[in-house]
């Protein structure tokens, strides 16, 4: 699930025109914020809080 995620955002980055560099940096933040933050509901969602996933929410400043 959270390479399915890493990919569509792979695929996202890959077919973001490269024309202007500071919007695609900005879309490709608010977009990896909003995965990232989804992985977190999903995983609470599923009982799954004693494990150290709060890590995923760091994905968007690695991209950044």
């Amino acid at each position: 699930m959270v390479l399915l995620a890493l990919l569509i955002m792979i695929k996202i980055i890959l077919f973001i025109n490269t024309t202007n560099i500071e919007n695609n940096a900005f879309i490709i933040f608010i977009f990896s914020t909003l995965v990232s933050l989804s992985i977190l509901g999903l995983l609470e969602f599923l009982g799954e809080r004693g494990k150290d996933y709060y890590s995923y929410f760091f994905i968007p400043f690695l991209v950044w």
